[in-house]
């Protein structure tokens, strides 16, 4: 019988056997995989091991051909360019940080998700490079994802302590003059999960904490409007959208949340500026930052808001 041979990487090194097979063979039916390591037509070493048998790096797991013939697995290669219109603000072997362009969601179809897995080189069987967090579809900016299992588990936890601090850039509307601390409870609206609208200030939601700072002052059809920064201590979905219209200053274009409509094909101004990161042994700078886009830049000239200016 034909076999073809797959080495296992240090990201796969202690993980069992059997989640390693189901991670390189997403198609096929779980029974059919277990069968296979049961009669032999997946081996680990040359033989015929259980499910939790642990893998260790170096490895060699061999997979009979006819059964890899009928899988979709994406082979290994080479690392090609991430297509546009994604580009890379830092990538080592451990993280990849994206400056995520307008209109393109995390995960799904078309997403930052599919293409990296579309791209992304395979040197281990198990692991697939990913976002580890999300920007809605229409906000721009830094986007941080894996590269290593080892990169995986140092943001995750970082994130989690609240050491990884996130800074935003939105225009908004009115004048927002004076820098001030949200401090509210926002919770999902089920009832409404086909709208924009999906996020709304509740005393049984979550907490969520954001620093708002008024950059600079502008006007748009003779109404106030304000560059903003904004560090957010949470993360909630739509936390910033969410609390800046309950606070009296909705994002500019936001309609889901009270603004008024524009006639831009960009209708939203969040931009993912700024990721300050702690002291750490991945080689990952203590801050990195996201050039605006042009179509915020415009928006903010059109608001007579010298947005260069304020982002140096």
């Amino acid at each position: 019988m034909e076999f073809k041979e797959f080495i296992a990487a240090s990201d796969d090194a202690g993980r069992r056997f059997d989640r390693v097979i189901r991670k390189l063979f997403r198609e096929n039916g779980l029974s059919s995989l277990y069968k296979a390591m049961r009669t032999g037509t997946i081996t680990l070493n040359g033989k015929k091991s259980p499910p939790d048998a642990i893998v260790q790096h170096g490895d060699v797991i061999a997979v009979a051909a006819a059964l890899y013939a009928h899988s979709r697995h994406l082979p290994m290669g080479a690392v090609p360019e991430l297509p546009e219109p994604f580009s890379a603000v830092f990538c080592n072997e451990h993280l990849l940080v994206l400056n995520k362009p307008y209109g393109v969601p995390t995960h799904g179809a078309r997403s930052v998700a599919a293409a990296l897995a579309e791209t992304a080189a395979r040197p281990s069987l198990s692991f697939r490079p990913a976002p580890l967090h999300r920007l809605d579809r229409r906000t721009t900016g830094l986007l941080v994802c894996a590269q290593s299992i080892a990169g995986a588990r140092w943001f995750s936890a970082a994130l989690a302590a609240h050491c990884v601090q996130k800074t935003y850039l939105a225009i908004v509307e009115g004048a927002l003059e004076h820098p001030g601390e949200w401090h509210d409870a926002v919770k999902k609206n089920p009832a409404e999960r086909s709208r924009f609208h999906t996020v709304s200030l509740s005393p049984h939601g979550k907490c969520a904490s954001t620093a708002v700072t008024p950059v600079a002052f502008g006007t748009l059809c003779a109404h106030p409007v304000t560059l903003i920064r904004c560090t957010i201590a949470t993360g909630r979905t739509h936390q910033i959208r969410a609390q800046a219209a309950a606070h009296g200053y909705p994002l500019l274009g936001d309609t889901a949340y009270g603004a008024r409509a524009l006639p831009y094909d960009t209708q939203l101004f969040l931009h993912a500026h700024t990721l300050s990161f702690p002291e750490n042994t991945l080689c990952i700078p203590a801050t990195l930052t996201a050039p605006v886009p042009d179509t915020f830049l415009n928006a903010a000239e059109t608001c007579r808001i010298d947005l260069r200016d304020c982002t140096e």
